[in-house]
């Protein structure tokens, strides 16, 4: 019951170990660190190894000059010496991210930036020819994925939610920081060329999510990565999770079956209907009612069918029921309490507690199987436009979740979900927000679980899962003299310390140090360029004259009751 085959082994099933690099393309403000989150959030889900690496996040360690301050001239791309520090921090990334291909178990790694040059991209598919590699064995399949948005209304709104939440603009004023952002927006402009067929494999995001193009996609994962992709967008809408008010079987401490609700069940789906009807987000109707088939989840939702969103009287809220949303299977457990299985089962009982992601009930379904028949669901809730409440289960609910919040799949069994309780999640570029909502709906009996309590808190932990750097990063700030030293071809390893040594304050760079700088980008550039195949430095950055407008997580919890 305990061996359930990970998605990943898909890859060995014809001996195609390839590793997949997913490189982010776009200007600033068109959703990449969004999307990029999204498809870790996705994969990760999938049980696939996946680590997302932020160009900007090394380029705000590095530079400490450009954090807190407007720094838009940083970006300019006349500006030479900034040019190739960015292409240092560049080459930083993509170092960190082949250590973390070659030297583990990764999979997939994602490079998000806004690699908007063909000399970038150049540079990122010779990286991984170079001569030396690491591992010279490594295949490396690139996918290059593109946000283009030419509606004017999602940029400015991207502006205002996302970059005032930036650590590049943290001491500075919000009306300067918009000023300055825009103005780093016309430097990328000035410079931007959109992907073509040269570019090999790509996929294009179009208005977020309009319309989607793809180009050279094959083989399994990239496919299934375009069909995620097909159904996500970039509103960026709140999604409200509870479980079913307390049941009968809740009271009992038994697992599955399909138990009414109690009176104190009853008593929380009314006053959880109350609540939500006076949403700004269920204004006009403009929420949806999601639940699953079974009756303690029908019951629940029930009082929404009374509730009138709209003027019209006989508009009444419709509740949509989601065979997809019902508990785990318990097979021959249902109906059971956990003491009977361990009396009756000692040995199914047993093998739950050692392995309960991957652990099937006989005749029922393991976590993972609940994920696989969720998938459905999470392409449903990332193409809504509108708010969706899901009254599900506890299991369901822990797996939705651990989807949005980026919990580690082996976690995704012990997240606390409590009952009588309305989770609120927020999405925004760099994490999901979630909000607790109570009401003092007092339960009968509630079994005790010995689940360890997980906690959107602990998203950040000690394996910097969730961290936007990427895997393993999260070192930088613990050591600037070997700032991921390791991680790079041992040539470049001196001209990285000399840069940090004289990088470790946030005073302004005078004139002398910048021509200090300027020297060590030199010297970096020529060590790179003398280890790879790249033997072209002279291609234009520039666009043509057609192209001037082509178009990780951490979380915040909060507690309310109400």
């Amino acid at each position: 019951n305990t061996n359930v085959n990970p998605v990943s082994e898909i890859f060995s099933y014809t001996g195609d170990h390839t590793k997949f690099v997913l490189v982010m393309v776009g200007l600033p403000a068109r959703g990449k660190s969004f999307i990029a989150r999204k498809i870790r959030s996705y994969l990760s889900w999938l049980g696939i190894d996946v680590q997302w690496f932020n160009i900007g996040q090394y380029r705000r360690y590095c530079a400490r000059d450009t954090v807190g301050v407007q720094s838009s001239s940083f970006f300019d791309p006349n500006n030479k010496i900034t040019k190739k520090r960015r292409e240092l921090y560049a080459l930083i990334a993509l170092a960190e991210l082949e250590k973390y291909l070659v030297s583990g178990s990764g999979q997939v790694a994602i490079l998000d930036g806004t690699n908007t040059t063909k000399y970038r991209r150049k540079m990122i598919r010779d990286f991984f020819k170079r001569k030396n590699r690491p591992s010279p064995n490594l295949n490396v399949k690139i996918v290059f994925i593109e946000s283009i948005c030419n509606d004017e209304s999602i940029i400015e709104k991207n502006i205002l939610n996302v970059k005032l939440r930036s650590p590049d603009y943290v001491n500075v004023l919000p009306e300067k920081a918009v000023k300055d952002f825009k103005e780093r927006i016309k430097h990328y402009e000035n410079m931007y060329v959109p992907l073509t067929e040269e570019d090999g494999s790509y996929i294009k995001l179009i208005d977020a999510g309009k319309k989607v193009i793809g180009h050279d996609v094959n083989g399994y994962l990239p496919s299934r990565i375009l069909y995620f992709l097909m159904h996500l967008n970039l509103t960026k809408v709140a999604h409200f999770f509870t479980r079913h008010g307390e049941s009968l079987y809740n009271t009992e401490g038994r697992i599955g079956g399909d138990s009414p609700l109690t009176e104190s069940g009853v008593k929380y789906s009314r006053t959880m209907a109350d609540f939500m009807s006076l949403q700004p987000e269920f204004k006009n109707g403009d929420m949806k009612v999601w639940c699953s088939t079974l009756k303690r989840c029908v019951q629940t939702a029930q009082p929404f069918q009374e509730i009138n969103p709209g003027n019209d009287r006989k508009n009444k809220f419709v509740v949509y029921k989601w065979r997809a949303l019902c508990e785990i299977e318990a097979g021959i457990c249902d109906s059971m309490t956990y003491k009977q299985i361990e009396e009756k089962f000692p040995n199914e009982f047993s093998e739950r507690s050692k392995h309960k992601l991957t652990y099937r009930y006989p005749q029922g379904e393991s976590y993972k199987d609940v994920i696989k028949r969720l998938e459905p669901v999470i392409f449903e809730l990332e193409r809504a436009t509108k708010p969706i409440l899901v009254v599900a289960h506890q299991a369901v609910l822990r797996c939705l979740y651990g989807y949005f919040m980026d919990q580690p799949l082996e976690n995704i069994p012990f997240i606390k979900i409590d009952l009588h309780t309305v989770y609120k999640l927020s999405p925004t570029d760099y994490s999901t927000e979630v909000d607790k909502f109570t009401f003092g709906c007092v339960t009968s009996k509630i079994s005790k679980h010995n689940s360890p309590k997980i906690m959107p808190s602990l998203a950040l932990n000690n394996n910097n899962n969730n961290n936007i750097i990427g895997g393993g990063a999260p070192n930088l700030y613990k050591d600037t003299a070997s700032l991921s030293a390791s991680y790079l071809p041992n040539a470049m390893q001196p001209k990285l310390q000399q840069l940090n040594t004289g990088n470790n304050s946030n005073k302004r760079h005078n004139h002398n140090h910048a021509q200090h700088r300027k020297k060590k980008s030199r010297d970096f550039t020529k060590i790179y360029n003398n280890g790879s195949n790249n033997n072209n430095n002279n291609e234009s950055d520039k666009p043509n004259g057609n192209n001037k407008r082509a178009s990780s997580s951490s979380s915040t919890s909060r507690n309310n009751s109400v």
